[in-house]
């Protein structure tokens, strides 16, 4: 019992929820490897603007993220390097979590995977699909009303998205060819390889190629035709519109804190992402087997 006492006491001091029952109790503090990604990711723009990260300035904003943030250039790269890390936090958006990572609460509240009441859950994003103003090309329209229809829906909600608008007709497939390349957000990466796979069971005759990259990198591909359509997971900037890039809200998307699975760690407030980002927060609690 007192061991118990101690354990909570130190916690919340902490200002951190761990799972104290058990046999584990909180020994000492350990460095926090804090994981980012890359400015042109649209996971950071959406992360970095949901915990308040930026701060606004004069003609623009300043990243008050930690300088020894190690950044990553992938979703994958993230769930890695939290796998390996015991003292790791990252952040992945909630389709792209693996058993191989631990998803903690925010603010007490579990990300859900069908973003069912997702207005409680307060690191919601919204996610788009981009493409050229003047896209002619049938291949490409067709495949956008295949991602607009029921069953493009289907596979979003499958995949833990909250489509943006609501289908109530069935794809109807009509006599298209050609190829089609796709590229962007690495996080949307996951539910449009589906959504490809089952376009092209519709389609044997058109090819979707799926590249990799990040938001800024799909926007980018878009505008110089490399390719059809871009994944952004963060809104376009007004002078990406001006470039003659157009969006289409496509769903909502729940962002995933991540640690390790040894980390007892099972909750963090908004306050306490912000000041682990920001270099202010910087130890764990640790566990010890109790003997």
């Amino acid at each position: 019992m007192k061991k118990w006492v101690q354990c909570a006491a130190v916690l919340i001091l902490a200002g951190i929820t761990a799972g104290c029952m058990g046999k584990s109790y909180i020994e000492e503090l350990r460095t926090i490897t804090v994981i980012d990604r890359e400015s042109g990711s649209g996971t950071k723009y959406s992360f970095d603007a949901m915990t308040g990260l930026n701060e606004p300035l004069a003609g623009g904003e300043r990243d008050r993220t930690v300088n020894s943030a190690l950044v990553m250039n992938s979703t994958d790269q993230v769930l890695m390097r939290v796998s390996r890390d015991r003292d790791a936090i990252g952040y992945v958006s909630m389709g792209s979590v693996t058993s191989k990572v631990k998803i903690l609460s925010v603010n007490g509240v579990r990300p859900p995977s069908d973003l069912t009441g997702a207005e409680v859950y307060p690191l919601t994003r919204q996610v788009y699909l981009i493409f050229r103003g003047n896209e002619k090309q049938e291949a490409v329209l067709d495949f956008m009303e295949f991602i607009k229809s029921r069953d493009g829906a289907g596979i979003l909600i499958k995949e833990g998205f909250s489509p943006a608008w609501e289908s109530k007709s069935a794809y109807r497939p009509r006599s298209v060819s050609g190829n089609i390349s796709v590229g962007g957000s690495s996080s949307l990466r996951p539910v449009m390889q589906r959504m490809i796979a089952s376009y092209e069971a519709y389609q044997p005759r058109v090819r979707v190629s799926l590249q990799d990259g990040d938001s800024l990198m799909g926007v980018h591909m878009v505008l110089s035709g490399t390719i059809s359509i871009g994944l952004l997971s963060r809104p376009l900037t007004a002078e990406e519109e001006k470039e003659g890039a157009r969006s289409w809200l496509m769903a909502k998307q729940a962002v995933a804190v991540v640690v390790n699975p040894q980390n007892p760690i099972e909750n963090i407030s908004e306050e306490e992402l912000k000041s682990i980002y920001t270099g202010r927060m910087t130890t764990w609690p640790g566990t010890k087997e109790n003997n």
